[in-house]
């Protein structure tokens, strides 16, 4: 669409990430339109320069499919809960090496 939430909005505001809603993000594993729908929004983003965030990811075989796709940021409960700025200082000094 034109309207506020059209992709015409992404040539006039300065942005510098896209984030992947989690409605879509709950559909990945069972929706192979759903898929698509992600890979073309890494796509858009990467296109634009733009950091291309997932968002709401609760299980892993999200993760996976959104890792698999070259998300390289991702944000959801399957990681966290929401934290205060003191309780990120600690969970980022307790995050494994390897993750």
């Amino acid at each position: 669409g034109t309207g506020y939430s059209g992709l015409s909005y992404l040539r006039r505001i300065p942005i510098k990430e896209l984030k992947l809603d989690k409605s879509f993000v709950n559909e990945l594993e069972q929706s192979e339109t759903g898929r698509a729908l992600s890979k073309a929004v890494l796509q858009i983003g990467e296109s634009l320069n733009l950091d291309v965030v997932a968002e709401g990811i609760e299980r892993q075989g999200q993760y996976k499919i959104l890792k698999n796709q070259g998300y390289h940021v991702a944000q959801g409960f399957l990681f966290s809960k929401p934290l205060n700025p003191v309780e990120i200082e600690t969970w980022i000094r307790n995050i494994p090496i390897n993750v």
